[in-house]
Parts: C-alpha cells; sequence; structure tokens
C-alpha cells in the first residue's frame, strides 16, 4: 500500500468524520438566538450581509427577480453560470438568450458577470455556502467581478453548527457528493498591505443576493 492510500485510508476511518452525536448535543452555539422565528432568521441574515456590504433583493415574483438580475447585469453579452437546474429561478435562461447573453463554460477572465444558486445561506454571519460540483463549477462565484447569488428563503439556516449538525445527520455525506465548498461572507477584501482595506482583490468586489419566495 503506497503513502498516499495510506493516508486515505486513515482519513477515511477517522472518528471526526463521523461525530459522535452526543458532542454534537452539547455544541454551543456562538451566536444564540434561541427560538428564533423563520422570520427572524431571515431578517438576521439580511442585517448581517448588508453590514459586509452586501446587496440584497428580495423580489415578490419570479419576473421581477429576472428583471433584477438583468439590470446587474447591464450592457454585458457574456456571462458565467451555474447549469440553470442548479438556480432556483424558472424563466432566467429563456430571458438571457431574448436578451443575446450568452453563458461562456471555458475560462474567460474578461467575463465581468457570475450567476449561481447557493445550497445554504447562514443568518449568523451573513455567509452563504455553495457546494461545487457537477454543474456548478467554483469559478463562477470567484472570478467575474459580480457575483450574483440566487437562493429560496427556507434555504437559509440559523448558523454555522446548525449546518454542521445537519452535516453529521447526513453523515457528512455531502463531503462525498462535491467537488468542495466555498463560503462566502460579502464580496472579496483584504487589508493585507498598509492596513487598508481594498474590495475585490481575490475575487468578485461586489456581491449581489436575491432571495426569491
Amino acid at each position: 500500500m503506497s503513502s498516499r492510500q495510506v493516508i486515505l485510508k486513515t482519513l477515511r476511518e477517522a472518528s471526526f468524520l463521523s461525530p459522535d452525536k452526543n458532542l454534537l448535543s452539547e455544541y454551543r452555539h456562538v451566536t444564540p438566538m434561541p427560538g428564533a422565528t423563520r422570520e427572524a432568521i431571515l431578517v438576521r441574515f439580511v442585517q448581517e450581509a448588508v453590514a459586509l456590504g452586501v446587496h440584497i433583493y428580495r423580489p415578490d415574483h419570479p419576473s421581477e427577480a429576472i428583471r433584477i438580475v438583468l439590470e446587474i447585469i447591464g450592457n454585458e453579452k457574456k456571462i458565467m453560470a451555474w447549469d440553470f437546474s442548479h438556480i432556483l429561478l424558472p424563466g432566467l435562461s429563456n430571458e438571457l438568450e431574448k436578451e443575446r447573453i450568452k453563458v461562456v463554460e471555458e475560462l474567460d477572465p474578461s467575463i465581468e458577470i457570475g450567476i449561481t444558486g447557493a445550497d445554504v445561506a447562514l443568518a449568523s454571519t451573513g455567509t452563504i455556502i455553495l457546494f461545487n460540483g457537477g454543474g456548478k463549477l467554483s469559478r463562477v462565484s470567484l472570478l467575474p467581478q459580480k457575483h450574483i447569488a440566487i437562493f429560496r428563503e427556507d434555504q437559509i439556516l440559523l448558523d454555522f453548527e446548525t449546518w454542521v449538525q445537519g452535516l453529521a445527520a447526513d453523515k457528512m455525506d455531502v463531503f462525498r457528493k462535491t467537488n468542495s465548498i466555498t463560503a462566502i461572507s460579502g464580496p472579496s477584501r483584504t487589508a493585507d498591505i498598509a492596513m487598508e482595506q481594498i474590495i475585490g482583490m481575490h475575487g468578485p468586489g461586489e456581491l449581489h443576493v436575491i432571495i426569491v419566495q
């Protein structure tokens, strides 16, 4: 058995990949919101995301959501996007075709717009989480200057601990079905140089979140 095989075997058998449910029950939430209602969770997500510089939209109808997407795209005629089966906005693909906006699959650093869905959002930190692979390319959310993420209200969970508890209940199965996981809290930013904050240094400078009913 090669060294690589030994390492992989050890990781697969490691106890932390199948955590004891008794331990999870003792988790202390970093940002506790006991008894939070669905509306309170939504409000908290919006507050935290806006504080991070995220543009939030809550359209009442899919047609309104599509109008918002087209406004953000503006005059661009080439975009990057996940497979539309993973973006929960019916009719979006057809409208892009009508506007002669082409979805480019190959790597193209000149493209300014990337459209994705989101698998989970975390209210306590205003974070969105993307499971990459199978029609959900990671570069769509990382390469363009503007990232548009579209998801439903019921995909917003309370916090990171709640999400992890759900993963554990499924025996961490999501990690076997995805190439990678991206957690995004606001637009890309850094202050490494002279403590001066720069937006969009290592990823999108704008994050637009559209929360559909």
